[in-house]
């Protein structure tokens, strides 16, 4: 059941920001500038091949290593260019954006709360935030019964992070538990932790129906774009057709010499709004 639960759970923005103030969440909020590649099939529509890229990436849940950590939610997005570029027989798209991300993002040493879903004799697992799995192994040198022993299904505890490894972007935690981080001034509430989330949910619906309209707002803007830029587009094509045809007639001579350099990438621009 654990499990299951960690494979469903989601964040909104307003949720996510809110875990970043939460002690031991190891969530941070940056802004930072992304390269992207999007297909001709969204023109008119940019930020919402933007958004599916984005969120194609969240729902894999890896963890990646330009941020150092896992994205879970992300907000305003901003196209940086009113033009994106085409590199030689490419149809992608071109151009940067900025976004806001949260980002799930453990350090060693940091410390975190886990909720006990598995527990054995020498081994303790668990889920951080119901989503990421987290493991403690009885120490080596314990031959006597250790703190973790004393743990059960459900409960929630404090555990420091004692090493980070990815296979396949699939982050895998492993930490160990001192008797002093078994103390109740380290321990938190489930429940009050879920009421907590709910009670953001009003207020992160709002946050989602402000920027379904705002999207909307710079789609109808971007088609009306593209549209006014088309005629002027279609000119530009026909006044550079004839530039080339006038310099082509006139390089002939020189094409052997040309055939022996190097090519050039051919780079066009196309209006984005």
């Amino acid at each position: 059941m654990a499990n299951e639960t960690a494979r469903n759970i989601n964040w909104t923005y307003a949720q996510a920001k809110r875990k970043c103030s939460e002690k031991h969440s190891c969530f941070v909020e940056i802004e930072t500038q992304e390269h992207i590649a999007l297909s001709p099939y969204y023109i008119g529509r940019i930020k919402h091949g933007v958004q599916e890229q984005i969120e194609h990436k969240i729902q894999r849940w890896k963890f990646l290593d330009e941020y150092g950590g896992i994205i879970v939610a992300y907000d305003n997005i901003k196209v940086l260019q009113r033009s994106a570029e085409i590199y030689d027989e490419s149809p992608l798209l071109h151009f940067d954006i900025k976004v806001n991300y949260i980002i799930f993002k453990p350090e060693i040493g940091k410390k975190l709360f886990g909720v006990v879903n598995k527990t054995s004799s020498s081994h303790v697992g668990c889920l951080v935030h119901e989503r990421f799995n987290a493991s403690l192994a009885k120490p080596r040198l314990c031959k006597n019964s250790w703190v973790g022993s004393n743990l059960e299904i459900g409960n929630e505890f404090v555990f420091r992070v004692l090493d980070l490894r990815t296979v396949a972007g699939v982050l895998s935690i492993a930490g160990h538990i001192k008797e002093k981080d078994m103390k109740s001034g380290n321990s938190r509430s489930t429940e009050d932790h879920r009421l907590s989330l709910d009670q953001s949910e009003g207020s992160a619906e709002d946050s989602e129906n402000k920027k379904n309209k705002s999207l909307k707002t710079n789609h109808e803007e971007t088609v009306l774009d593209i549209n006014e830029n088309s005629c002027k587009k279609e000119k530009k094509k026909r006044k550079k057709h004839d530039v080339q045809s006038q310099n082509n007639s006139t390089s002939e001579s020189g094409a052997n010499k040309n055939d022996s350099s190097v090519k050039k990438h051919k780079r066009k621009k196309l209006d984005i709004g």
